[in-house]
Protein backbone atom coordinates (compact mmCIF):
# COMPACT_ATOMS: atom_id res chain seq x y z
CA UNK A 1 0.00 0.00 0.00
CA UNK A 2 1.65 3.63 -1.19
CA UNK A 3 1.37 6.89 0.76
CA UNK A 4 -0.91 9.22 -1.78
CA UNK A 5 -0.27 12.87 -1.20
CA UNK A 6 -3.73 14.45 -0.89
CA UNK A 7 -2.16 16.41 -3.93
CA UNK A 8 -2.29 13.61 -6.24
CA UNK A 9 -6.20 12.80 -5.34
CA UNK A 10 -7.44 16.98 -5.97
CA UNK A 11 -7.24 17.43 -1.50
CA UNK A 12 -9.59 14.32 -1.21
CA UNK A 13 -7.35 12.11 0.45
CA UNK A 14 -6.19 14.03 3.67
CA UNK A 15 -5.63 11.28 5.97
CA UNK A 16 -5.49 8.15 5.44
CA UNK A 17 -3.68 5.65 2.71
CA UNK A 18 -5.69 5.03 -0.36
CA UNK A 19 -5.80 1.38 -2.01
CA UNK A 20 -8.69 1.73 -4.44
CA UNK A 21 -11.07 -0.15 -2.15
CA UNK A 22 -11.65 1.74 1.42
CA UNK A 23 -10.81 5.39 2.34
CA UNK A 24 -11.43 6.08 6.25
CA UNK A 25 -13.02 2.35 6.96
CA UNK A 26 -16.03 2.95 4.28
CA UNK A 27 -15.16 0.28 1.28
CA UNK A 28 -16.91 1.71 -2.03
CA UNK A 29 -18.40 -0.13 -5.23
CA UNK A 30 -18.78 1.20 -8.77
CA UNK A 31 -22.10 2.55 -8.20
CA UNK A 32 -20.69 4.51 -5.67
CA UNK A 33 -17.91 5.82 -7.28
CA UNK A 34 -19.77 6.14 -11.00
CA UNK A 35 -22.49 8.21 -8.93
CA UNK A 36 -19.79 10.27 -7.33
CA UNK A 37 -18.14 10.94 -10.75
CA UNK A 38 -21.28 11.60 -12.32
CA UNK A 39 -22.37 14.31 -9.64
CA UNK A 40 -19.02 16.02 -9.34
CA UNK A 41 -19.53 16.39 -13.39
CA UNK A 42 -22.73 17.71 -13.29
CA UNK A 43 -21.89 20.20 -10.52
CA UNK A 44 -19.73 21.73 -12.86
CA UNK A 45 -21.98 21.73 -15.26
CA UNK A 46 -24.57 23.53 -13.15
CA UNK A 47 -21.89 26.19 -11.64
CA UNK A 48 -20.63 26.88 -15.36
CA UNK A 49 -24.65 27.05 -16.12
CA UNK A 50 -24.86 29.20 -13.19
CA UNK A 51 -27.91 26.85 -12.81
CA UNK A 52 -28.65 27.82 -9.06
CA UNK A 53 -31.95 25.30 -8.34
CA UNK A 54 -29.62 21.92 -10.07
CA UNK A 55 -26.22 23.12 -8.11
CA UNK A 56 -28.19 23.29 -4.51
CA UNK A 57 -29.80 20.15 -5.54
CA UNK A 58 -26.29 18.03 -5.96
CA UNK A 59 -24.78 19.84 -3.28
CA UNK A 60 -27.82 18.61 -1.19
CA UNK A 61 -27.24 14.91 -2.54
CA UNK A 62 -23.39 15.26 -1.66
CA UNK A 63 -24.21 15.87 1.84
CA UNK A 64 -26.73 12.99 2.24
CA UNK A 65 -24.34 10.63 0.73
CA UNK A 66 -21.37 11.71 2.96
CA UNK A 67 -23.24 11.86 6.14
CA UNK A 68 -24.55 8.11 5.17
CA UNK A 69 -20.94 7.30 5.13
CA UNK A 70 -20.42 8.72 8.53
CA UNK A 71 -23.00 6.97 9.73
CA UNK A 72 -22.15 3.46 8.07
CA UNK A 73 -18.55 3.89 9.55
CA UNK A 74 -16.85 0.57 8.80
CA UNK A 75 -19.76 -1.11 6.43
CA UNK A 76 -19.70 -0.82 2.64
CA UNK A 77 -21.75 1.82 0.97
CA UNK A 78 -23.30 0.13 -1.70
CA UNK A 79 -26.65 0.55 -4.53
CA UNK A 80 -28.76 -0.48 -1.30
CA UNK A 81 -27.38 2.01 0.96
CA UNK A 82 -27.42 4.69 -1.55
CA UNK A 83 -31.07 3.73 -2.81
CA UNK A 84 -32.32 4.49 0.63
CA UNK A 85 -31.00 7.71 1.22
CA UNK A 86 -31.90 9.31 -2.04
CA UNK A 87 -35.94 7.37 -1.50
CA UNK A 88 -35.59 9.31 1.83
CA UNK A 89 -34.26 12.73 0.28
CA UNK A 90 -37.54 12.55 -2.43
CA UNK A 91 -40.12 11.56 0.48
CA UNK A 92 -38.90 14.46 2.93
CA UNK A 93 -39.21 16.94 -0.24
CA UNK A 94 -42.75 15.74 -1.51
CA UNK A 95 -43.57 16.26 2.58
CA UNK A 96 -42.45 19.42 2.28
CA UNK A 97 -44.68 19.98 -1.07
CA UNK A 98 -47.63 19.12 1.01
CA UNK A 99 -46.72 21.57 3.66
CA UNK A 100 -45.94 24.28 1.21
CA UNK A 101 -49.28 23.59 -0.67
CA UNK A 102 -51.37 23.64 2.71
CA UNK A 103 -50.08 27.25 3.41
CA UNK A 104 -50.36 28.51 0.21
CA UNK A 105 -46.50 29.10 -0.17
CA UNK A 106 -46.52 27.48 -4.31
CA UNK A 107 -43.19 28.96 -5.01
CA UNK A 108 -41.85 26.93 -2.37
CA UNK A 109 -43.40 23.99 -3.32
CA UNK A 110 -42.37 24.33 -7.05
CA UNK A 111 -38.41 24.66 -5.83
CA UNK A 112 -39.08 21.64 -3.79
CA UNK A 113 -40.76 19.79 -6.99
CA UNK A 114 -38.10 21.01 -8.96
CA UNK A 115 -35.62 19.44 -6.72
CA UNK A 116 -37.10 16.24 -6.65
CA UNK A 117 -37.01 16.18 -10.35
CA UNK A 118 -33.02 16.40 -10.09
CA UNK A 119 -33.08 14.04 -7.20
CA UNK A 120 -35.06 11.70 -8.71
CA UNK A 121 -32.94 11.21 -11.85
CA UNK A 122 -30.28 10.24 -10.45
CA UNK A 123 -32.13 7.88 -8.41
CA UNK A 124 -33.28 6.07 -11.32
CA UNK A 125 -29.02 5.28 -12.26
CA UNK A 126 -28.73 3.16 -9.49
CA UNK A 127 -29.77 -0.55 -10.11
CA UNK A 128 -31.84 -1.56 -7.93
CA UNK A 129 -35.97 -3.15 -8.27
CA UNK A 130 -38.31 -0.75 -7.31
CA UNK A 131 -41.05 -1.12 -4.55
CA UNK A 132 -43.18 -2.71 -6.96
CA UNK A 133 -40.99 -5.15 -8.08
CA UNK A 134 -40.05 -6.01 -4.67
CA UNK A 135 -43.41 -6.47 -3.48
CA UNK A 136 -44.30 -8.73 -6.27
CA UNK A 137 -41.54 -10.83 -5.49
CA UNK A 138 -42.72 -10.62 -1.71
CA UNK A 139 -46.18 -11.93 -2.71
CA UNK A 140 -44.99 -14.49 -4.80
CA UNK A 141 -42.82 -15.56 -1.81
CA UNK A 142 -45.52 -15.37 0.70
CA UNK A 143 -47.87 -17.38 -1.43
CA UNK A 144 -45.33 -20.33 -1.88
CA UNK A 145 -44.61 -20.03 1.97
CA UNK A 146 -48.37 -20.36 2.79
CA UNK A 147 -49.01 -23.54 0.39
CA UNK A 148 -46.21 -25.51 2.51
CA UNK A 149 -46.41 -23.87 5.87
CA UNK A 150 -50.28 -21.93 5.84
CA UNK A 151 -49.65 -21.41 10.23
CA UNK A 152 -46.57 -19.14 10.03
CA UNK A 153 -46.78 -15.59 11.77
CA UNK A 154 -44.70 -12.50 10.74
CA UNK A 155 -41.67 -12.80 13.04
CA UNK A 156 -41.35 -16.55 11.75
CA UNK A 157 -41.27 -15.34 7.92
CA UNK A 158 -38.28 -13.36 8.43
CA UNK A 159 -35.90 -16.42 9.44
CA UNK A 160 -37.20 -18.67 5.98
CA UNK A 161 -34.84 -15.50 3.98
CA UNK A 162 -31.54 -16.39 3.02
CA UNK A 163 -31.02 -12.62 3.32
CA UNK A 164 -26.89 -12.38 1.30
CA UNK A 165 -28.68 -14.61 -1.06
CA UNK A 166 -32.51 -12.59 -2.08
CA UNK A 167 -30.83 -9.16 -1.70
CA UNK A 168 -28.18 -9.96 -4.40
CA UNK A 169 -30.91 -11.61 -6.69
CA UNK A 170 -33.97 -9.40 -6.32
CA UNK A 171 -31.56 -6.25 -6.13
CA UNK A 172 -33.27 -5.12 -3.14
CA UNK A 173 -31.85 -4.45 -0.07
CA UNK A 174 -33.11 -6.05 3.12
CA UNK A 175 -34.86 -3.19 4.79
CA UNK A 176 -36.93 -2.99 1.33
CA UNK A 177 -37.88 -6.62 1.60
CA UNK A 178 -38.69 -6.68 5.00
CA UNK A 179 -41.30 -3.65 4.75
CA UNK A 180 -42.58 -4.89 1.83
CA UNK A 181 -43.15 -8.21 3.74
CA UNK A 182 -45.11 -6.30 6.66
CA UNK A 183 -47.16 -5.02 4.22
CA UNK A 184 -48.07 -7.95 1.97
CA UNK A 185 -48.37 -10.23 5.28
CA UNK A 186 -51.75 -9.47 6.03
CA UNK A 187 -53.44 -9.93 2.77
CA UNK A 188 -51.53 -13.33 1.94
CA UNK A 189 -51.70 -15.16 5.76
CA UNK A 190 -55.32 -14.39 6.50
Amino acid sequence: MYRVSSRAFGGALRFGHYNGIRYNGVRYNSVYSTLMTTLKQDMKDAMVKKDQLRKTAIKSIMSTIKNSEIDMKNKELDAFALHDAFTKMVQQRTDSVKDYVANKRQDLADKENQEIEVISKYLKDIPVASKEDIEKKVVEFLEELKKSEPDLQLKQIFSKFDWDKITNEWKASQKAIRAAIVSQFKTIFK
